[in-house]
């Protein structure tokens, strides 16, 4: 995933964590959803605060992480502009099954995003629960979908979202065996920035900006990024509760 070589460059390398926030529609849904899947939809002014303050918090005290899952639409449309705007990079894991469909993003898309300075990687084919796949059915899902992205983008793919989080040994016995740099799962809190397995905290409707402020400064604290607990009080934590409601 690509995050500025400048940021926190004077930090030792056992210190220097990551904390990857993934999302994914924006906006007004024009498709049907999956249960569940609403409350990961933001709306527009919601996710430019999120961005606005992911962009603090990666100017003052951590190094940060966009991802975006599933290939919507609304990654090209919303996402882009508002990424670039800022000056901030993202992955964007698509599900190959979905490309050219008019709600997801096209091969064309993919291209575009990358042409901007963004990264594409794979979210499998079909956003299937891949803890209770076949062999057969696990293979597609982490080679095939990975080899038509790679035969789009003209390179390698490398780098994979785990759909819904869920996984097991098997899983990423499987991921180590089909040779993936970097594995990204949903289990909250802080990564190794060159780590193989990387959390992540998906951002909701009803995640507030200091929801974002104590899981960053939670981790810090017990990593040691921020040497004690007034620091991040009063560095991150600002006195109200921000909403993004």
């Amino acid at each position: 995933m690509s995050v500025p070589s400048h940021q926190n460059s004077s930090l030792p390398n056992r210190q220097r964590l990551e904390f990857i926030f993934n999302f994914h529609g924006l906006g007004r849904p024009s498709r049907a959803m999956e249960p569940g899947e609403e409350m990961y939809w933001l709306e527009e002014e919601q996710f430019e605060r999120v961005l606005d303050h992911l962009s603090k918090l990666r100017r003052t005290c951590c190094r940060i992480g966009i991802t975006f899952d599933d290939g919507n639409a609304s990654d090209l449309q919303l996402a882009l502009p508002r990424l670039l705007a800022r000056n901030l990079k993202a992955t964007f894991f698509v599900l190959a099954g979905r490309l050219d469909d008019p709600n997801f993003l096209s091969r064309s898309d993919l291209r575009a995003l990358e042409a901007a300075g963004m990264v594409v990687g794979t979210h499998g084919y079909d956003h299937i629960d891949w803890r209770y796949a076949s062999e057969a059915d696990l293979t597609h899902e982490l080679c095939t979908a990975r080899d038509q992205l790679a035969d789009t983008l003209g390179r390698p793919v490398d780098e994979i979202a785990i759909p819904y989080g869920a996984y097991n040994a098997r899983v990423l016995k499987c991921l180590r065996q089909q040779n993936y740099r970097a594995v990204f799962t949903s289990d909250g809190g802080s990564a190794s920035y060159s780590g193989w397995l990387r959390p992540r905290t998906c951002i909701r409707r009803d995640t507030s900006l200091a929801d974002i402020d104590e899981i960053v400064g939670r981790s810090a604290f017990v990593s040691g990024l921020l040497p004690h607990a007034r620091r991040i009080k009063h560095y991150l934590f600002p006195p109200q509760r921000y909403s993004l409601n």
